[in-house]
């Protein structure tokens, strides 16, 4: 077996120095935690995207569902309206308020909150 010579050196100031080594050992541990936190929100951000986008696809399917089973398709509301070929403006005007109006209502609502949604995602970059 080979024998170790040590080497010894003097320091100045080694308290000084044990000192600056010690706080460089903590800057790093915050870093560290600094780096597991970033991390752990991006891993959260992923999740809640991804949710969105679920529950975004959901909400196309049930306005294209509730536009295709709850509104009257327009050759049945000109048939309603004595045969008479009218504008849809004027058409809405002469219908009275039903549930089906209100629908439209709603659908509307939900077409700029798509929008919203939309807008906010492609803000996100997605």
């Amino acid at each position: 077996m080979e024998e170790k010579n040590p080497v010894f050196v003097r320091l100045e100031n080694p308290s000084l120095i044990r000192k600056d080594m010690l706080s460089s050992a903590v800057e790093g541990a915050r870093a560290l935690k600094g780096y597991e936190e970033i991390l752990k929100i991006r891993e959260e951000k992923v999740k809640k995207l991804n949710k969105l986008n679920k529950l975004m696809d959901k909400i196309e399917k049930d306005v294209r569902d509730l536009k295709k089973k709850t509104l009257p398709k327009l050759d049945e509301v000109e048939d309603r309206i004595e045969g008479k070929k009218v504008s849809k403006k004027k058409l809405m005007k002469k219908l009275p308020k039903t549930k089906k109006n209100i629908h439209e209502k709603e659908i509307d609502d939900l077409d700029e909150e798509i929008s919203d949604i939309k807008l906010k995602l492609t803000k996100l970059g997605i």
